[in-house]
């Protein structure tokens, strides 16, 4: 991973990450768990799930935040030079120029960009006699293709558990801050698992895995943790956050001495509290007539933020929020709609370019739209017109060969026995719809299907 290790610790994590990757881009599976260790698992006991993802970073592709069940969201640790960080490639040791990431260059996506960072990277280690054991339990960003690139982000939880030293075919229960398994050892006495669900998914994928509470440095355990982070990762130290208090990393079974376990409650932890609340805009459209211009605009954030948009032609408005959706109806002037708008966030340090709290979209026109099929006809019609008045953009219907005539508002296509659920309309000026088709003069159903 990305916390520092000794050189032959780092050395194994190489090899690892590579199997990994390798697996990775060859058997990614949509929003589920990724399994490329020999071992299976019994999952007996787990906890609550994350419970949001913050909007998309313009830097990096990735969300400024997750956030879990107790409201703490984290944000990823991207700074070489923060120890809190602990984001010192394990193959520190290869040469950065085959890596595609030197840690002592500024970080720019994608060309200087870590294959792997992390929400949260928490790890707890075992010696017992001629046992050795790892758990690790994260939450990470990565890329399908092992290679930066934009569009190929993913974000995932991780669940881990590498132990060494066991009884041969035999089942061990592991009790973590993320639930209980029942794993059984392989012929050499050892457990190889890994979870990685959301990987290959959108975003929202990695809210399924079994990483829903970030753990945090026990506060009454001296020394208190660094401000603005959850922890050291250079330090061992108590947790707590843990599912029904299972602040520990726990094996039990045969083998293990009197009392049949061995455990641990020191975690290396890593993860950095976020103070940027960002911001998506989902869509921003224009109208207009011969009389007046307006753009509206939408906006997702997190509740009680100040935002505001702006452009050339338009005075600084607030949005009005409510929840964590934002909404501004906003006069224009001039006899064009502006070539861009800029909502900002005031809720973040706006002065700080690596805020990201800035954000700029082309405004679009809106189309109105329905669409009929008349059964008895075979014909399905199309009715569209766009909110730009002044000048009427031509409007056409995807899948249908069809431009929306613009005298009538209309497209009538005839002779059409199968016809799909919806159609989606595109006009020139950008601006697009899909719309479900109405169904007319259906035939009564056949006798028996009431």
């Amino acid at each position: 991973m990305l916390l520092k290790r000794k050189s032959e610790q780092a050395k194994g994590n190489v090899l690892l990450k590579r199997l990994f990757l390798v697996s990775f881009t060859l058997t990614i599976t949509v929003s589920s768990w990724i399994p490329w260790d020999n071992a299976e698992a019994e999952v007996i006991e787990s906890g609550p799930k994350l419970t949001e993802v913050g909007p998309t970073r313009d830097d990096n592709g990735f969300p400024f935040w997750y956030k879990d069940s107790n409201g703490v969201k984290l944000e990823l640790c991207l700074d070489p030079a923060d120890p809190y960080c602990g984001l010192i490639e394990e193959e520190e040791e290869a040469d950065p120029a085959t890596l595609g990431f030197d840690p002592n260059l500024p970080i720019q996506f994608p060309d200087n960009y870590p294959g792997e960072a992390f929400y949260q990277m928490a790890e707890a280690e075992i010696e017992s006699g001629n046992v050795s054991a790892r758990g690790t339990f994260a939450l990470e960003a990565s890329f399908n293709s092992e290679v930066p690139a934009v569009g190929d982000q993913t974000v995932f939880g991780r669940v881990r558990i590498r132990v060494d030293g066991l009884t041969p075919n035999s089942n061990y229960t592991i009790t973590h801050p993320y639930g209980k398994d029942i794993i059984k050892t392989d012929a050499e006495g050892e457990i190889n698992y890994t979870e990685d669900i959301g990987a290959g998914g959108g975003f929202n994928a990695a809210l399924n895995s079994r990483i829903g509470t970030f753990l945090k440095w026990d506060p009454s355990v001296a020394p208190a943790a660094p401000e603005g982070y959850i922890g050291d990762p250079n330090v061992l130290h108590r947790v707590t956050g843990g599912y029904q208090n299972q602040n520990y990393f726990r094996i039990e079974g045969p083998g293990l001495g009197r009392l049949g376990r061995i455990q641990t409650n020191l975690f290396s932890l890593m993860g950095k509290i976020s103070t940027t609340n960002g911001l998506d805009i989902q869509q921003a459209t224009y109208s207009q007539t011969a009389d007046s211009g307006f753009i509206d605009v939408f906006v997702l954030s997190e509740v009680d933020q100040n935002i505001t948009v702006s452009g050339t032609g338009i005075e600084t408005t607030p949005l009005a929020g409510r929840d964590n959706q934002y909404f501004a109806h906003v006069p224009y002037t001039g006899a064009e709609p502006p070539v861009e708008i800029t909502v900002t966030n005031l809720e973040n340090n706006i002065d700080d370019p690596a805020d990201d709290t800035i954000k700029t979209i082309k405004p679009v026109d809106r189309i109105i739209a329905s669409a009929n099929y008349d059964t008895a006809a075979k014909t399905l019609t199309i009715r569209a017109k766009s909110s730009d008045e002044v000048n009427p953009p031509a409007l056409t219907v995807t899948g249908y060969d069809g431009i929306i005539d613009p005298s009538t508002g209309q497209l009538a296509v005839p002779d059409l026995t199968v016809i799909s659920p919806t159609i989606t309309i595109t006009s020139e000026a950008n601006g697009t719809v899909t719309i479900p088709v109405d169904i007319n003069n259906v035939s009564a159903a056949p006798a028996g299907m009431n």
